[in-house]
């Protein structure tokens, strides 16, 4: 027995004896789990990241107590169909992980409020994941995806969402429903137009959309009266969108990397703006409007190296 396991073993039998409700099982270098983890009925929280894992032992269902459930940093390509008995499950981690087909029996657990799947391999969603009704946060950043379930209105609760780093050419439409959504980040994608109903999403605070193929066309967006943070960078942008100028509660803008030569005097509505970059750009020199904010709210630019201030 080698000294890895033999200590996952011995961690375990402490578990058990005291009535542990978590157990960390984090870079324990092992590539497969004791059955006798699943004696372990008063777990809560089980952390498994960071292992060679490619399976789960075959009652892991009786852990019927378990809500948190980290398998982030393994080897798995998909899961067990006895996960569907963890019924009070309401985080799952399965990040960087070799996952292509997206695990259908993980949309039984409908108490799932957390869902990272970021950094695998998935090329497309099932639609039962709309099932998954209680989602607050779902992360599918770096993944294969081009695209994503016509409805998603099931996602009510839903408050993070994370699709950066995908193949992603256009959102449904139904994204424009999920009224709750605070943080939405879309990076390193191909898009060239957002949803036409984009401004329904009233208590966004946080856009990401950099790296796709955003032109100054922008859809009309000025709804968005919480919007606080807005990555515009690296797209096709000539100016800035007029309707940008629109979100007063605006701390955070984002506009390196495009093809920018000036901004208009309309920057100067946006009252709480604490942070502008306007880096990798074809400014030849600051905006004076830039100098009066800078002196004025002491706003921070960001500038090329090479832009003198």
């Amino acid at each position: 027995m080698n000294h890895h396991l033999s200590e996952v073993l011995e961690r375990i039998a402490y578990a058990k004896e005291i009535g542990a409700d978590a157990l960390n099982l984090r870079d324990c270098s092992i590539g497969k789990l004791p059955e006798s983890l699943c004696e372990l009925y008063n777990l809560q929280e089980l952390d498994l990241s960071g292992n060679q894992l490619s399976d789960l032992p075959e009652n892991i269902g009786r852990l019927q107590n378990l809500k948190f459930l980290n398998l982030n940093g393994n080897y798995f390509t998909t899961l067990p169909e006895s996960i569907s008995a963890l019924k009070d499950l309401e985080a799952l981690w399965l990040q960087a992980n070799q996952i292509v087909n997206f695990p259908t029996n993980v949309t039984d657990l409908t108490k799932i409020k957390f869902l990272d799947l970021s950094c695998n391999e998935l090329v497309c969603l099932p639609e039962s994941i709309v099932s998954m009704v209680n989602l607050v946060y779902l992360d599918l950043e770096i993944n294969e995806l081009t695209e994503l379930p016509e409805d998603l209105s099931t996602f009510q609760c839903l408050k993070t969402l994370d699709l950066g780093g995908n193949h992603l050419s256009k959102l449904p439409e139904s994204i424009c429903v999920l009224s709750n959504l605070e943080n939405l980040y879309i990076g390193w994608s191909y898009l060239s137009e957002l949803p036409k109903h984009m401004h329904d999403l009233v208590n966004l605070r946080c856009l990401d959309l950099i790296g796709n193929w955003l032109a100054e066309s922008f859809i009309e967006i000025e709804n968005l009266k919480n919007l606080k943070i807005l990555t515009l960078a690296s797209n096709q942008l000539q100016q800035i969108p007029e309707n940008v100028y629109k979100f007063r509660e605006l701390t955070h803008l984002d506009v390196s990397g495009n093809q920018l030569a000036n901004i208009s005097e309309k920057i100067i509505e946006l009252k709480k703006l604490m942070y502008l970059d306007i880096s990798s750009n074809h400014f030849a020199t600051l905006p004076e409007t830039l100098r009066k904010l800078q002196d004025g709210q002491g706003l921070r630019v960001q500038l090329a190296e090479s832009l003198s201030a």
